[in-house]
């Protein structure tokens, strides 16, 4: 079990995880609270700078007072362990990112909140 992050209020459970630009390879670590509210996985406004992304289309995105936003959509790679993917991200403001059901659907998650630890696994790996 890994604790919770007590960087956010209230804590909860965030990873760290590399992200890279799948067109020149730049890779980044980046903070991801782990969020089953959240469809599509998304990433900080400055990481989309950083990795120098390209957006490939626009979408609309629908915040938690569930008002529609146009967002610019990029792909990235992602590696939790073995598992590595190539996904469709947004980016969202703040230094933090949100790993979505887009890529929770493939691991076990569990929480322990009054322990305030959390476990992630991809099923029959270690965790990550």
């Amino acid at each position: 079990m890994h604790p919770f992050s007590p960087e956010i209020s209230p804590p909860g459970a965030v990873i760290e995880l590399p992200i890279q630009n799948p067109r020149n390879s730049k890779s980044i670590k980046c903070n991801f609270l782990i969020d089953t509210g959240t469809d599509i996985t998304c990433i900080p406004n400055e990481v989309v700078g950083e990795l120098n992304l390209s957006s490939y289309k626009t979408i609309k995105a629908y915040d938690y007072n569930d008002q529609v936003e146009l967002r610019n959509a990029f792909y990235v790679n992602l590696k939790v362990g073995e598992y590595q993917k190539t996904i469709s991200v947004i980016s969202v403001s703040g230094n933090i990112g949100f790993l979505g059901r887009d890529v929770l659907k493939d691991f076990v998650l569990i929480i322990n909140g009054p322990k305030q630890q959390y476990d992630f696994t991809n099923s029959g790996e270690e965790s990550a």
